[in-house]
């Protein structure tokens, strides 16, 4: 229960570490990757007016949660 609390806590506080644009551009930078696109940090940091480190570090938050997402995606996208 309160490992739960800490958890969710967490993840909270990642979000609020962020503006939504910061997320926005890591989280399609993941997407990119995954499916391919050859976008690359520099496109999404130019696109979204955010810094390649804050991509990165966003990219490597979902990274860690790839095969959680990969095993629940009709789950999670439908």
């Amino acid at each position: 229960m309160v490992a739960d609390e800490y958890e969710e806590d967490k993840e909270n506080e990642i979000m609020n570490d962020n503006s939504p644009t910061s997320s926005a551009a890591g989280i399609m930078y993941y997407y990119s990757i995954v499916k391919g696109l050859g976008y690359s940090k520099k496109n999404f940091a130019k696109a979204c007016k955010v810094s390649e480190v804050t991509i990165i570090k966003w990219y490597k938050l979902i990274n860690a949660y790839h095969s959680f997402i990969t095993t629940h995606k009709n789950n999670i996208f439908s």
